[in-house]
């Protein structure tokens, strides 16, 4: 075993018969699994996949204290995902952190992740 595959990639502890190494299905990487004990929607596979905790930090959640306006929702057929587009650099929007290309999983705590782009809209929409 290489010295790189001996160590988590993520709290770069030693593998062990305690500390089991696991593979990220998001990034690869060989990692053990405390680092790896959440799951995410993974549209590739149209299933829930183990993910490692960095990958669950470049997710990039955004809490408004206003009805967001001044977006568009973009939905991949191929991925079944909604995406954000349109959003103006100079919007409230944009201030607060909504980028062109964010992918919309959860509304008020509600996974909307395998929900079409209609249906999105409407719990936007319904969100005061």
């Amino acid at each position: 075993m290489s010295q790189s595959t001996a160590r988590c990639s993520n709290c770069h502890k030693r593998f062990n018969l305690f500390r089991p190494r696991a593979r990220c299905q998001r990034c690869n990487q060989r990692v053990c699994s405390e680092c790896m004990s959440h799951k995410r929607y993974d549209a590739n596979e149209r299933n829930n996949v183990r993910v490692c905790n960095s990958c669950l930090q470049c997710e990039h959640p955004i809490s408004f204290t206003f009805r967001p306006q001044g977006y568009q929702l973009r939905y991949d057929v191929y991925t079944r995902t909604a995406f954000i587009d349109g959003v103006d650099d100079m919007s409230p929007e944009y201030a607060v952190g909504l980028l062109n290309g964010c992918k919309v999983i959860a509304i008020n705590g509600k996974m909307v992740e395998l929900w079409n782009d209609q249906m999105i809209a409407d719990k936007l929409n319904k969100v005061s």
